[in-house]
């Protein structure tokens, strides 16, 4: 499984909780990445419009930064989990 369709699975699976906490709760080290990893994962799930929310900063072209706090799944990445990850 790729690190953009472990993000995004466990975005999923966040998502379905009474109270998601998707900052809390979906970090690097939960997911066994490192920081580039992650902040790459994320930003592609971005770009590929199945996550929404995540400010990305970058530098130079390359990601610096990505914060979470207002992250969440897309239909879109909704029914790409559904089709391809479960």
């Amino acid at each position: 499984m790729s690190n953009e369709d472990k993000v995004l699975l466990a975005i999923f699976d966040e998502s379905k909780k009474d109270s998601p906490n998707i900052s809390q709760e979906i970090t690097k080290e939960k997911l066994n990445m490192d920081l580039d990893e992650f902040n790459i994962a994320l930003k592609k799930l971005s770009d590929l419009e199945l996550i929404k929310g995540a400010n990305i900063i970058l530098s130079s072209g390359n990601v610096v930064a990505v914060f979470t706090k207002n992250i969440s799944i897309t239909d879109t990445g909704k029914e790409y989990v559904s089709k391809n990850l479960l």
